[in-house]
């Protein structure tokens, strides 16, 4: 195979065996983030695998879950993946049954957490860790292209295609139609189509779900339930006010960002080429940035607090976290003095060790105690682990 024509490999950081060496995990994260992909890389050729997308495995366990026990060796199968367990979330006793008695690690992994949030349901009493995949970050990329990654996200798949709009575009549609109608059973999808693309319109801003509703042409209870699902089929993530400040003076809103920047291109439509002056360019950048943090948290194994900052007087600093460190996103060029207000402000309100604007101006300085970064600069340090 040519060299130009050979797929990318990329060099996931999320290390599955070294989790299952030490416990069960549920491994959770949307459709075509790679977990298949990442577990025939991780885990020899004879690990057993049980994908519930087969049907006739699907089939025969849904009547009989108790043949889960048949299609596993106590004695040779010390690790076991099985794929999508929320299609059957009955399998999750049987899962208890063999951790207890046998003691072997289950890698239990899916696209949804809706089912598997039944108050019915065995989640296994914490004998199962949860962990996440998420879209390729820029420490897993080779050869990073801002441009391409803002408008076409970090799906392995997207960057091995010819026709990344063309498959972006195809996720979407399966997702509205594969997802959305067999987990929630919506039978409006129009309604909640309508409702997508206006939840698109307004990522990384502050969710207020009355003027969604009236967009939409739905009650706030139905905007509500609509983002929630969002959640659960992990195609986004909330956002939530910081407010351990000393004032107390902030906002209760949440923010709601889209797992991925080019899922939430195609769901807007957007041309294939961002103008970098524009408005969406620049809550892109910080849609990506808040990918970026978050999958970095999540990778590490941090149980830090992971919120924004918005005052009453509408100063906001876009990401603060475990109380200590406040980081603003700006796409501007040049750092400019009016970038760093928000940023001072929020100094009266706790002990941070570190405040942080990041910009695409290229000369890294401390403004006062504030430190001016260049966007790269700051992930490199973030994945080398000296930011958090």
């Amino acid at each position: 195979m040519d060299n130009a024509n050979k797929p990318n490999i990329f060099n996931r950081i999320l290390d599955l065996k070294a989790l299952l060496d030490q416990k069960s995990y549920f491994l959770f994260g949307p459709r075509n983030t790679g977990k298949s992909f990442l577990i025939r890389q991780t885990f020899p050729a004879e690990t057993k695998v049980i994908n519930l997308l087969k049907t006739d495995i699907y089939l025969e366990l849904l009547s009989e879950p108790h043949k889960l026990r048949e299609l596993i060796d106590p004695k040779k199968d010390k690790f076991v993946v099985i794929d999508e367990i929320q299609k059957l979330p009955i399998l999750l006793n049987e899962v208890h049954f063999m951790i207890e008695e046998y003691g072997i690690h289950f890698l239990l992994t899916g696209s949804s957490v809706r089912r598997l949030k039944d108050a019915n349901n065995n989640l296994l009493g914490g004998r199962a860790r949860r962990s996440e995949l998420f879209p390729l970050t820029y420490a897993e990329i080779t050869k990073f292209n801002l441009t391409n990654y803002l408008r076409n996200g970090g799906l392995p798949f997207i960057f091995n295609s010819s026709e990344p709009h063309e498959d972006l575009r195809a996720y979407v549609y399966n997702f509205l139609n594969e997802e959305i109608k067999t987990e929630a059973k919506i039978r409006k999808i129009d309604f909640f189509h309508r409702f997508l693309e206006t939840a698109a319109l307004f990522t990384s801003e502050l969710t207020n779900y009355a003027n969604i509703a009236s967009d939409v042409g739905v009650s706030e209870v139905t905007v509500k339930s609509y983002y929630e699902l969002l959640e659960d089929t992990l195609i986004g993530f909330q956002l939530m006010p910081w407010r351990k400040g000393r004032s107390r003076k902030a906002i209760a809103s949440s923010k709601f960002y889209f797992f991925d920047t080019g899922v939430l291109h195609s769901i807007l439509k957007s041309p294939q080429i961002l103008d970098q002056n524009s408005d969406v360019y620049g809550r892109t950048f910080e849609q990506f940035m808040a990918q970026e943090i978050r999958a970095y948290i999540s990778y590490r194994r941090l149980d830090y607090d992971f919120n924004f900052w918005r005052s009453t007087d509408q100063k906001e600093v876009d990401f603060v976290i475990n109380n200590n460190i406040a980081i603003e996103v700006k796409s501007a060029k040049k750092v400019k003095s009016e970038h760093l207000l928000s940023l001072k402000e929020i100094a009266a309100e706790g002990d941070f060790k570190s405040r942080i604007l990041v910009t695409f101006d290229t000369a890294d300085r401390f403004v006062e105690d504030i430190q001016c970064l260049h966007w790269e600069k700051f992930l490199k340090l973030l994945w080398n682990d000296k930011i958090i």
